[in-house]
């Protein structure tokens, strides 16, 4: 029986074949597999041809598969990889991802949404190649999306509790938008009209009935604590008393593109990643790694769960 090490090995020389596929020419190629495409297995990768479009042919079976798939981390990268070729690529894939989330008409349909909004917080927070201007896009969305959500709910009338079922979608936004505020806090507390728009909206669903701040994951919560005792969204007890009073975890764990163990790839991958900077320590971009593991969120939550 092979080990999780062979396992791992295996999958990360098939990635790098793909990825090598993906590359935009010969040299880019080469400079990435080197040695391996001496092998005849491998020659196959030279003779792609550009003329394909790799995005539109892949995208298809994001959104068909990897969407609908639970805790994927190394093929999905593929995709982060893909996104960051072209804004237009980028655009592509974050539209996609927010349709998922705002046409779910049925239980069979909501797994998808959440793992889809999951898929969007994960873009959003560590994809360094999406600007600013488009992470506060999507974040308006989503917390226009929980405004409605909750109005939809007041409107109905319906018994106002909490549901992991129910209320799933609601409570994995949420978790997003927390996610992406810890990673990109920095950029928002040095502008102050997002600062403003994102605290007075936040704190209308951080208040709201379905108590969102017991539902998530309490790492993130943490996490976000730190960050409110900088961006002052919300008052800190509230923060406090739902770490203290924690129900369940509504949303699922996942956040994607935070763990990257592929040795081969990273070359790749690792420079399109967003260094994770913690709020109680500015450290300098240059000395926080995204792969530390007293700092990364996404790490906390593996060794807890």
């Amino acid at each position: 029986m092979a080990s999780s090490c062979d396992i791992g090995m295996r999958l990360d020389l098939c990635i790098a074949m793909v990825l090598g596929y993906l590359l935009p020419n010969e040299d880019s190629k080469s400079n990435f597999l080197g040695e391996l495409l001496q092998d005849e297995n491998f020659k196959w990768i030279l003779k792609t041809s550009n003329d394909v479009d790799k995005f539109k042919m892949l995208l298809r079976g994001f959104d068909e598969h990897v969407v609908s798939a639970f805790n994927v981390h190394s093929v999905s990268f593929l995709w982060f990889y893909l996104s960051s070729i072209s804004e237009e690529n980028s655009k592509k894939m974050l539209e996609c991802l927010w349709q998922c989330l705002v046409i779910a008409r049925s239980p069979n349909e909501w797994k998808k949404s959440q793992h889809a909004v999951a898929f969007l917080g994960g873009f959003l927070a560590h994809a360094n190649y999406i600007s600013l201007s488009t992470a506060h896009s999507y974040l308006k969305n989503m917390l226009k999306f929980c405004l409605a959500y909750l109005d939809n709910l007041d409107a109905k009338s319906t018994k106002k509790s909490v549901s992991c079922v129910q209320h799933g979608l609601f409570y994995a936004t949420v978790q997003s938008i927390l996610y992406v505020l810890c990673y990109r806090w920095k950029e928002f507390d040095e502008i102050e009209d997002l600062k403003c728009y994102i605290q007075k909206k936040l704190v209308k669903i951080l208040k709201s009935h379905l108590n969102p701040l017991r539902c998530v994951s309490r790492v993130v919560v943490q996490y976000f604590d730190k960050v409110n005792r900088r961006l002052k969204i919300i008052e800190n007890t509230l923060v406090q008393e739902a770490n203290g009073n924690f129900v369940v975890v509504a949303a699922e764990l996942y956040f994607p593109f935070s763990l990257n163990t592929m040795k081969m790839c990273s070359s790749i991958f690792l420079p399109l990643q967003r260094r994770f900077i913690p709020c109680e320590k500015r450290r300098k971009k240059s000395s926080a790694t995204i792969c530390s593991r007293s700092e990364d969120p996404e790490k906390k939550i593996r060794r807890e769960h």
